[in-house]
């Protein structure tokens, strides 16, 4: 779980961007000595959240999503 607390998004001091909560998850599985298999969930509650912005516009933090590795080293 990650939080980042209310912050400020300008110079001045007069944007608050809130505070905010992201659950991310992963499972690592070693295949052989030398490989391994991984899944990883990113925003698994699929919360909408401010990552930077200004008074006009905002920029979103990323939505659900899901990264499949599989690693081989030689």
């Amino acid at each position: 779980m990650q939080f980042v607390g209310e912050t400020f998004s300008d110079f001045d001091n007069t944007v608050r961007r809130p505070a905010y909560e992201v659950v991310n998850a992963s499972v690592d599985y070693r295949v052989s000595e030398a490989s391994h298999f991984s899944v990883r969930v990113y925003n698994l509650l699929d919360k909408i959240y401010p990552v930077t912005g200004s008074s006009v516009s905002w920029l979103l933090g990323r939505p659900r999503s899901v990264e499949v590795a599989y690693n081989v080293a030689f």
